[in-house]
């Protein structure tokens, strides 16, 4: 079995996992829209919501992040690029 190299984005989405998380959580908090919702609207299960935004699920995939960035209205991109910047802040 041949085991394709992970995609950039993939481990970037690793590395910055519990940033992400958070901030993914802060944006729906803050636009009052509940897992449930986000659930529906981005078609990735309240429960990996769950799991992605409390820190304990690493490996989920670009496709389910897209998805979840995009049903709060930014790209997956921007939603990496604010991470990065969250985790240098946090070090500095």
């Amino acid at each position: 079995m041949v085991t394709l190299p992970d995609s950039p984005a993939s481990c970037r989405i690793r590395l910055l996992h519990p940033h992400i998380g958070r901030l993914i959580k802060n944006i729906r908090t803050r636009k009052n829209i509940s897992q449930a919702l986000l659930a529906r609207k981005s078609k990735v299960s309240r429960t990996t919501i769950s799991r992605f935004e409390s820190g304990k699920h690493v490996n989920i995939g670009v496709a389910h992040l897209e998805a979840i960035a995009h049903a709060l209205g930014m790209s997956l991109n921007t939603c990496i690029t604010i991470a990065e910047q969250i985790a240098q802040e946090r070090l500095a």
